[in-house]
């Protein structure tokens, strides 16, 4: 079953589990009740070497900071740390979580935001394959002109040839109002708006 369609632990659980600083986005580990253990032992073990300390680690994977939880002795499940956070704080687990300036790291409850995946998509910061520099433009090899695409709904809307990259990139730009894209949306990684 993946992260996404896992329910985690029950709110209760996960405020048993860890502390949330909204201004930093860390997650800290608690000292954990003796139920949440198969045995004394190994929460005695478990509480010595984690608690207090900040929670996760940062896979490849996607670029999110993942926790690892066991309950009760039985398997260990991972989880993304802004899911952890976004249902401790408001309770609900949605299907989509966005991290408003592009940062996967970055889980300040001021940069999350419950979304569909639609509107997810709608915040993507500009593809490290990108070679024109703006996003939906691109000029195909051997062509004079350039093109300009956006998607809408799971199609590809093709908005024009251009003459130059400029009015290639504004038609797009302006797509991207039309259509309800996140202002932020195609901006390269370098770029860090202040969540708002």
């Amino acid at each position: 079953m993946s992260e996404l369609t896992r329910e985690l632990p029950s709110i209760q659980t996960l405020k048993e589990m860890f502390t949330y600083n909204q201004e930093t986005g860390d997650l800290v580990w608690k000292t954990r009740p003796e139920h949440h253990f198969s045995n004394r032992r190994q929460m005695m073990a478990i509480n010595a070497r984690r608690s207090g300390t900040i929670c996760g680690n940062v896979r490849s994977r996607g670029g999110y900071v993942f926790i690892g939880i066991t309950l009760n002795g039985k398997g260990r499940a991972t989880y993304t740390a802004h899911r952890i956070i976004w249902k401790m704080v408001h309770g609900t687990e949605p299907s989509s979580i966005d991290h408003i300036n592009g940062v996967k790291t970055d889980n300040r409850l001021c940069n999350l935001r419950a979304v569909s995946h639609s509107e997810n998509m709608k915040n993507m910061r500009l593809y490290r394959t990108n070679k024109s520099g703006a996003a939906g433009v691109y000029r195909p090899p051997g062509a004079k002109s350039w093109q300009a695409f956006i998607k809408h709904n799971g199609k590809r809307i093709h908005l024009g040839s251009f003459q130059t990259f400029d009015d290639a990139r504004d038609a797009r730009a302006r797509a991207a109002i039309k259509y309800g894209y996140h202002p932020n949306h195609g901006t390269p990684l370098t770029f860090l708006p202040e969540p708002k």
